[in-house]
């Protein structure tokens, strides 16, 4: 089942916009710059240690690519290190490594 995305407080900068979420037991930020309409780029995601495994990451996954359905994204971008479990957690949700 998927939920809607929680209420954001949206910030509009002369980039473009930035929306952060602060839930009870997580938190993330989405960003869309002006010059790159179509991607949307995840940043800050954390879930309070005491309630992970319960599937709030996944969850903030459903609302990210509902979010962008929403914008007229087609892309979600994020930056993580390689060597780390969250590299591996992503990826097991279907992100995938690009070259920059």
């Amino acid at each position: 089942m998927l939920y809607l995305p929680p209420e954001a407080t949206e910030e509009k900068t002369k980039f473009g916009k930035v929306w952060t979420y602060n839930l009870e037991h997580s938190h993330f930020c989405i960003y869309k710059y002006n010059d790159d309409p179509r991607t949307l780029y995840l940043a800050n995601v954390e879930v309070d240690k005491s309630w992970r495994g319960y599937g709030y990451g996944r969850d903030i996954l459903k609302w990210v690519k509902c979010i962008a359905w929403q914008h007229d994204a087609d892309r979600i971008r994020l930056t993580v290190e390689k060597d780390s479990f969250a590299h591996d957690w992503y990826a097991r949700h279907g992100f995938s490594d690009m070259d920059v």
